[in-house]
C-alpha cells in the first residue's frame, strides 16, 4: 500500500473516530433560577438587619418594620424615620401595613400599634401579645392579627381597636396568617384550624381543622387559597378545591412550617421559612409532584433567616432577613446556560437557516436550542472546535483541520482537503462552491485536493488578511483589520471614507441588494450602501464600543452586542442620528437585566443571532442567554417624584411647600427622589429652577441638584423622572424657594446707594464746575491784573510822553508869530492832543477797578445811547451783588448787541432787562415785544453771514455761562445769560466786608431802590 493511501485510510478512520458519539454532560445548572436577577443588601450597604414586616405607602418608598426601628428605603439609600411629631411606642416593629390614604399602621413585638400620618405618629396603646400582621378589608377596614392568643383579631372603627371574640369551638393555637378576602370576609389560620369572620359576624369562627405547617394565602383574584406542606394524598393534585371552596397548594414534601406567603401577578407562589431562605412553586412536570426553587444564602441570599416577602407595584419581590433585605426582579434575558467564570472563547453558537440555534460549551458539548429557550445536549466533541457554521440547514463543524457536518446528531465527514488553520468562518459563492475564511491564510476554496486562496484584492499581503462575513454569498464584501473592501463587476477596492469603527469584527450585508450594509468594529458602527459609508463612533455613543454581534430583529429593529451590554435600536433611529446628529435612541440591556456579562470578543462568530421563534441569542464572557422581543413588556408605572431634602450652606431646611432661604446664602442643594424599585440605578431625571435654567437640565441619574450665588426673590424648582423603561411623571414634584436679601440687596440699600451715587456725581460735577468757574476767574483776575499794569503803562510811558510832547509843542507854539499860519496850526494841533490827553486819560481810568461802574449804570447808558423808537426797562431782582469788572463788560457787550438787535431787527416798541442775582448764579434777561426768532435761527442758532448771535456766544463762553435764545408764548423773543455765582459775583476780602456789602444790599432793597426804572 503506498504513503498517499496509507495517509488518505488513516484520516478516514480518524474522522470516523471523530464522529462516534460521545457520552454527554448532564446539563448544567438548572436555568429557572436565571430567570431572576437577584440584588441584595447587607449592613455592610447600610441596610437595617433582622428585618420583620414590609409595606410600600404610595409615595413609593419601601418601609421596613425591624428589630431596631423603622426605615425607609428609596431604592438607593435607607434611613432611619424618626416621627416630626410623636415617638416609637416600641424599637421592635413586627407588622406594617400601608393604605392607600398614605397612612402608615405600625405593630409592635409587644402589642404596640401605632398610626403614621404625614409625619405625625399617633399610638392606640397596647395589647399584652405581639402583633403579627395586618390586613385591610374591602371596604378600607384595618385588621390586625395577634400571634399568640387567646384573641387573634381585633379591628379599627376609625378611633379606636376593638376586639373580636373567638367562637368557644375556637381551639388555643398561635396564629398563622391573616387576610381579608374581597367579599369582606377576613380569614386566619391558626396551627390547628382555619377560623372565618363575614360581613356581620361577631365572633371569629373555626370552619375546618388544619395541620401545623398550613397556611392561608390571598389570590390575585382577591380570594383564598390554603397552602399544605407535604405530599398530596392518593387522586389529589398540586393544586385543586377544597371542601371550603378553596383552592389549595400542596408544597414539596419535607417543607417545615411556613412564616410568610404571597402570589404574584404572574400566579406564582412565593414563601419563606422552611429549610431557610425564600422558595418560588414551579407547575409540577408531572401533574402530582410540585417542584420548588430556593434562594439560601449559598445562592446569594443576604442571610437564611427570611420572614417578609412582598410584591412591590412594579412586581419586583422583596425578601427581609436578619442580615438585610433582597430584591427579586424578573431578568429581561434569560441564561440558557450558566458556566460561571469561564476561559476567553470557551463557547461558539450559529444559526441555520431554519432558525436553529446550536451552541458549543465550554465542555465541548454540542448543544442545541429547545423551545423552551433551554440548550439540550447533542454530542460531546472530540477537541475543541475552531467554528462552527449553517450551510443552509446543515451544521458544519470543524474539528482540528477536518470539517464534519452534523447528520441525525452524528457528524459525517464532508470529504474536503484538511485545513492547515483555524476556521473562522464557512459560506459558498454563487455558484455554491465553499468558501472557507482561515485565520492568517485568507479566503480559500478547494480545489485538485487542495486550497487556492482567492486573490480578490490583488495585494498579496491584503488578501491572507481577509474575512468573509458570517451571512450572505461570498464576492460581495471582505474586510481586514479595519479595512473595508467592496467589491462591484469583478473589482474589489478598500471603503476610503466613512468606515471609521477601528478594527472591524463583523459585516452584516443588507438582506437586498440595496439593503443597508451594517460594519461592528471595536470603536463603533458603520451604516453604508455601495461604496457610501457614515459611523457612529463610541467616542461620541459609549454603548456602540466593541461590537462583535449583529442581528436583524422584527422589523426594522436591530440588535447590537458589544463591551457595553446589548443595544436595541431601529434602522430608522440610525438613520436619523446619522443624518441630524441627534442622540441616538436605543434600549440597554447588561448584566442588571441578566446579561451574563459582556460580549465575546476576538470571536469567529456574531456574538448575536436570531433564532427562528424570534428569540435573540447571545454569547457573552459568562454564559449564554436569549432576549425573546415578545415578552419585553416596559414597566408602565410612572415613578413617584419627591423632594427630600434642601439645604443651604451646608444646613438642612426644615421641608415646606414655600421654603424661605436665609439672606447671604450662597450655596443652595436640593436632594430628590424618583421611586422606581424595579430598576433604580436607571431612573432619569430632569430639573431646573425657574428664572435661572433657561431649559431642562439633564443630570442623568444624579439625584442632586447645587446652585450658587441665587439672587434673592421667588423662584421655583421643579423635578421630573422616568423609569428605566422611559416613562415620564411629567408633573414630577416641585417647591417654592424665597431667598431673603441681604441688606446691601433690598430696594432701600439700592435706592441708598443710588442716592449716594448721584451724590457723588453732583459733588463731582460740582468740583468739577468749580474748577472750571476758578479757571474762569484766574483768567479773569489775570485780565483785571493785566487791565491795571496796562493802565500804569500807559499812564506812566504813553501818558506821561504825550504831556511832555505837549509842553514842548507849546514851547514852540509862544514863539511863533501868533498871527502866522503855523501858530494857528500848532494851537490847532496842541488842542486835539489835549482831546486825545483827556480820552487816554479816561481809558486809563477805565481799566483800573476803583474807577469802574456797575452794570446797572452801563444798562442805562446804553439805553441811552440806543435811541429813540424803543423804550427800555431795567428791572432788578434779589439782593444785588457786586459783580467783576470782566463781567461786567461781557453782560454789557451781549445787551448792548441784543438791543440792537431788538430795535433793528425785531420791530419792537419795548424790551426788559432783567438782572436775577441768586446765590448760585447771576441771570441777565433780554425780552421785547417784536416778531420773535425765526424757526431757522432757533436750530442753527445764528443767521448766515451775521455774526451778532455768534459774538454773543463767545463773549458767554468766556464766562462759562449758558446763553438761551427762545420766543416767548405772548409773543417776542427772550436771550437769557446765566452766569455761574462764583465766577459773576466779586470777592469780598474779609467775612467783615461781605457782611458790609449783604447789609447794604437789604438796606438798598428795604429803601426800594430794586425797582423798575423805566428810561426813553
Amino acid at each position: 500500500m503506498s504513503g498517499c493511501a496509507r495517509a488518505l485510510l488513516f484520516g478516514a478512520l480518524f474522522a470516523l473516530l471523530l464522529s462516534l458519539p460521545r457520552p454527554v454532560c448532564a446539563q448544567g445548572p438548572s436555568r429557572a433560577p436565571e430567570q431572576f436577577h437577584h440584588s441584595n443588601w447587607t449592613i455592610e450597604d447600610g441596610a437595617p438587619p433582622d428585618i420583620w414586616a414590609i409595606a410600600q405607602t404610595a409615595d413609593g418608598f419601601l418601609w421596613l418594620g425591624t428589630g431596631g426601628g423603622l426605615y425607609r428605603f428609596d431604592g438607593i439609600r435607607f434611613e432611619e424615620i424618626r416621627p416630626r411629631i410623636g415617638k416609637l411606642p416600641s424599637r421592635n416593629i413586627t407588622a406594617l401595613l400601608a393604605t392607600d390614604d398614605g397612612d402608615l399602621w405600625l405593630g409592635s413585638y409587644d402589642g404596640q400599634i401605632a398610626r403614621l400620618r404625614n409625619g405625625t405618629l399617633t399610638g392606640f396603646g397596647a395589647a399584652n401579645d405581639s402583633v403579627d400582621r395586618f390586613t385591610r378589608g374591602p371596604d378600607g377596614t384595618v385588621w390586625a392579627g395577634f400571634w399568640r392568643g387567646p384573641r387573634h383579631l381585633a379591628r379599627f372603627d376609625g378611633a379606636h381597636w376593638r376586639w373580636i371574640p373567638n367562637d368557644s369551638r375556637v381551639v388555643p393555637g398561635k396564629l398563622g396568617s391573616l387576610i381579608a378576602a374581597r367579599d369582606g370576609t377576613v380569614w386566619a389560620s391558626t396551627e390547628r384550624q382555619i377560623l372565618r369572620l363575614r360581613p356581620g359576624d361577631t365572633a371569629l369562627t373555626p370552619v375546618a381543622w388544619a395541620q401545623p405547617g398550613d397556611r392561608l394565602v390571598g389570590t390575585r383574584s382577591g380570594g383564598i387559597a390554603i397552602l399544605h406542606t407535604g405530599v398530596p394524598r392518593a387522586g389529589q393534585t398540586v393544586y385543586q378545591e377544597t371542601s371550603l371552596g378553596l383552592p389549595a397548594f400542596w408544597l414539596p414534601g419535607g417543607t417545615p412550617e411556613i412564616k410568610r406567603a404571597l402570589i404574584d401577578r404572574q400566579e406564582t407562589l412565593w414563601w419563606t421559612g422552611g429549610k431557610g431562605g425564600v422558595s418560588r412553586l414551579l407547575p409540577p412536570a408531572d401533574g402530582t409532584t410540585a417542584r420548588a426553587e430556593q434562594w439560601a444564602d449559598r445562592q446569594g441570599l443576604s442571610a437564611n433567616a427570611a420572614v417578609p416577602v412582598f410584591e412591590d407595584r412594579e412586581g419586583a419581590i422583596w425578601v427581609g432577613t436578619n442580615l438585610g433585605l433582597d430584591r427579586f426582579r424578573r431578568a429581561r434575558v434569560v441564561r440558557a446556560d450558566a458556566f460561571g467564570p469561564s476561559p476567553y472563547k470557551a463557547y461558539l453558537q450559529t444559526v441555520l437557516a431554519d432558525g436553529t440555534i446550536y451552541v458549543v460549551t465550554r465542555t465541548q458539548t454540542l448543544t442545541r436550542a429547545a423551545r423552551d429557550g433551554s440548550l439540550s445536549p447533542v454530542l460531546h466533541l472530540a477537541s475543541p472546535p475552531a467554528a462552527i457554521a449553517a450551510d443552509g440547514n446543515r451544521l458544519i463543524v470543524e474539528q482540528r483541520g477536518h470539517l464534519f457536518v452534523l447528520h441525525r446528531d452524528r457528524l459525517v465527514p464532508l470529504g474536503l482537503p484538511v485545513l492547515s488553520g483555524r476556521m473562522a468562518t464557512w459560506s459558498r459563492d454563487k455558484d455554491g462552491t465553499p468558501t472557507i475564511a482561515v485565520r492568517g491564510q485568507g479566503v480559500l476554496q478547494p480545489v485538485h485536493g487542495g486550497w487556492r486562496l482567492l486573490r480578490s484584492t490583488g495585494v498579496p499581503t491584503l488578501d491572507r488578511k481577509l474575512e468573509i462575513p458570517f451571512t450572505g454569498a461570498v464576492g460581495r464584501w471582505f474586510y481586514a483589520d479595519d479595512r473595508l473592501i467592496g467589491c462591484a463587476r469583478g473589482v474589489c477596492t478598500p471603503i476610503s471614507r466613512g468606515v471609521d469603527v477601528g478594527r472591524i469584527n463583523i459585516v452584516v450585508p443588507g438582506e437586498t441588494e440595496q439593503g443597508a450594509v451594517l460594519v461592528g468594529g471595536d470603536s463603533g458602527l458603520a451604516i453604508g450602501r455601495g461604496d457610501r459609508f457614515e459611523s457612529l463612533t463610541s467616542d461620541r455613543f459609549p454603548v456602540l464600543v466593541g461590537i462583535t454581534g449583529i442581528a436583524r430583529g422584527a422589523g426594522d429593529i436591530v440588535w447590537l452586542s458589544g463591551l457595553r451590554g446589548v443595544v436595541q435600536t431601529t434602522q430608522a433611529a440610525l438613520a436619523r442620528t446619522l443624518s441630524s446628529g441627534r442622540p441616538l435612541a436605543y434600549r440597554l440591556f447588561t448584566m442588571a437585566d441578566g446579561v451574563p456579562g459582556a460580549a465575546q470578543q476576538d470571536a469567529s462568530y456574531s456574538t448575536a443571532l436570531r433564532g427562528g421563534d424570534g428569540r435573540i441569542w447571545l454569547a457573552a464572557s459568562h454564559g449564554i442567554a436569549w432576549i425573546d422581543p415578545n415578552r419585553l413588556k416596559p414597566n408602565p408605572a410612572a415613578p413617584p417624584v419627591l423632594i427630600r431634602s434642601v439645604s443651604a450652606d451646608g444646613r438642612e431646611v426644615a421641608l415646606a411647600p414655600n421654603l424661605t432661604i436665609a439672606a447671604g446664602t450662597r450655596r443652595i442643594q436640593i436632594d430628590y427622589a424618583a421611586l422606581s424599585l424595579l430598576d433604580p440605578d436607571r431612573v432619569q431625571f430632569r430639573y431646573r429652577l425657574s428664572g435661572v435654567d433657561e431649559a431642562w437640565v439633564d443630570p442623568g441619574q444624579r439625584r442632586q441638584a447645587t446652585y450658587t450665588n441665587v439672587a434673592p426673590g421667588r423662584w421655583t424648582f421643579q423635578v421630573i423622572a422616568a423609569n428605566a423603561d422611559g416613562v415620564w411623571n411629567t408633573r414630577g414634584a416641585s417647591i417654592e424657594l424665597t431667598v431673603a436679601p441681604t441688606f446691601y440687596q433690598t430696594w432701600l440699600f439700592r435706592v441708598a446707594v443710588a442716592a449716594i451715587a448721584g451724590m457723588i456725581l453732583a459733588g463731582l460735577y460740582r468740583i468739577r464746575k468749580r474748577a472750571i468757574e476758578e479757571r474762569t476767574r484766574r483768567l479773569i483776575a489775570a485780565q483785571v491784573a493785566e487791565r491795571e499794569r496796562i493802565a500804569r503803562e500807559l499812564h506812566d510811558t504813553l501818558l506821561q510822553g504825550m504831556q511832555a510832547m505837549m509842553l514842548r509843542f507849546q514851547a514852540v507854539g509862544n514863539i511863533l508869530a501868533p498871527d502866522s499860519r503855523a501858530h494857528d496850526m500848532l494851537e490847532s494841533a496842541l488842542e486835539r492832543g489835549d482831546d486825545v490827553l483827556l480820552e487816554g486819560r479816561d481809558r486809563v481810568r477805565n481799566l483800573r477797578p476803583e474807577n469802574r461802574t456797575t452794570l446797572q449804570s452801563a444798562l442805562h447808558a446804553i439805553a441811552g445811547q440806543i435811541g429813540d423808537g424803543l423804550t427800555i426797562e431795567i428791572v432788578e431782582q434779589g439782593l444785588p451783588r457786586t459783580l467783576c469788572d470782566p463781567v461786567i463788560d461781557e453782560l454789557a457787550a451781549i445787551a448792548r448787541e441784543a438791543l440792537t438787535n431788538t430795535l433793528w431787527h425785531a420791530q419792537a416798541t419795548h424790551a426788559t432787562v432783567t438782572l436775577d442775582f441768586t446765590r448760585w448764579s447771576m441771570r441777565m434777561s433780554v425780552r421785547d415785544n417784536g416778531r420773535g426768532f425765526s424757526a431757522r435761527i432757533l436750530e442753527q442758532g445764528a443767521k448766515p453771514g451775521h455774526f451778532g448771535l455768534p459774538g454773543m456766544r463767545e463773549r458767554a463762553a468766556k464766562l462759562a455761562a449758558v446763553l438761551t435764545l427762545s420766543n416767548r408764548d405772548g409773543g417776542g423773543a427772550e436771550v437769557v445769560i446765566t452766569v455761574p455765582a462764583r465766577i459773576a459775583y466779586a470777592r469780598p476780602r474779609s467775612v467783615l466786608q461781605r457782611a458790609t456789602d449783604t447789609a447794604a444790599a437789604w438796606l438798598a432793597h428795604l429803601r426800594g431802590r430794586s425797582g423798575g426804572n423805566p428810561l426813553s
